[in-house]
């Protein structure tokens, strides 16, 4: 019922549908009319759609062992000048940042409103090493630790010294190669002649150790639901787990009980692999028994008998 007032974010309702002089944010607006109803209209956002632009010109340093590289940003445009700038630190007037080593830089543009804008560079040093590939082969089997790690150098200046975690591979003509690994994994560090190095690292996989068998099974009765499955397994990595139904769903005991007639897929795991057992087949144990009769001696004669032996199958008493 008309007439109408208007609030947003709980301010104080007015009867001008019109609200001035918002910043960046999101708004609730509320209309209540003349009889005190009040309904809440869906949020609005209000955002500066403000892009700055500029030249971002990045001078590589000389070698990788020195910090003379400059990143240099002219021409900023699209917001509200003065502007200032960082490289991930205070903010600066000045559009030049020198004294930098090789390494990826992100830079921020903000203008005089507060509004920013981020752009990205990287410097290179002529010499530095632009690629480490590890080529990696996994342990072979359980226990066997033969893992093994090769490094391939893109850029750079030979000869090159590697490390693992930290520890120098002897020199050689294969001194690339890291062989004889246990699971886990390794930083692999490469330094060049005029010691600019390059750090990657690389994981080597433990080979499945999991052994399992169905220790026991037990059928249901005719019409009953307790069966049950009792798996016995050993880990090689980690606590096992047990699954009757084909990996959906998981439990860390070996037994399961209450289980009706049917087929069961049984899957172990542990922290490293996974593994199919097979399958079992619970089959109802049928109630089953021996009837014997005995005749009446006479036809008026009613000591006749029928005996009932053998009683299998079902569940006792």
């Amino acid at each position: 019922t008309a007439p109408y007032q208007y609030s947003i974010n709980g301010t104080t309702f007015q009867s001008n549908p019109s609200f001035t002089g918002l910043g960046e944010g999101t708004y609730t607006v509320q209309v209540k009319d003349a009889k005190g109803c009040i309904n809440s209209l869906t949020p609005v956002t209000l955002k500066v759609n403000v892009t700055i632009t500029a030249t971002i010109t990045p001078s590589n340093p000389s070698s990788c062992t020195v910090s003379d590289g400059s990143i240099t940003i002219t021409n900023p445009a699209g917001g509200t000048a003065p502007y200032q700038y960082s490289i991930g630190g205070a903010f600066q007037t000045s559009n030049v940042f020198s004294n930098l080593a090789e390494n990826s830089y992100a830079i921020t543009i903000r203008d005089a409103n507060g509004c920013t804008q981020g752009f990205n560079a990287t410097l290179v040093a002529p010499n530095s090493i632009s690629a480490v590939s590890l080529l990696g082969s996994d342990e072979s089997s359980c226990g066997a630790k033969d893992g093994m790690l090769t490094a391939t150098v893109t850029g750079g200046t030979a000869p090159y010294q590697y490390f693992i975690d930290g520890v120098a591979n002897p020199a050689g003509i294969n001194n690339n190669e890291f062989s004889g690994l246990a699971p886990g994994t390794y930083t692999i560090k490469v330094v060049t002649a005029d010691g600019c190095s390059f750090t990657t690292s690389e994981t080597i996989i433990a080979a499945c150790c999991l052994q399992a068998t169905i220790a026991s099974q037990s059928n249901p009765g005719c019409v009953g639901n307790d069966g049950s499955i009792v798996i016995s397994a050993t880990a090689g990595n980690g606590t096992v787990q047990y699954s009757i139904n084909n990996g959906a769903s998981f439990q860390a005991s070996a037994s399961f009980t209450g289980l009706s007639a049917g087929t069961y897929t049984i899957v172990v795991k542990d922290n490293v692999c996974q593994k199919t057992i097979g399958s079992v087949t619970l089959t109802a144990v049928p109630l089953t028994a021996t009837v014997t009769g005995n005749d009446p001696s006479g036809c008026s004669a009613t000591n006749g008998s029928i005996v009932i032996t053998n009683v299998t199958g079902g569940t006792a008493p």
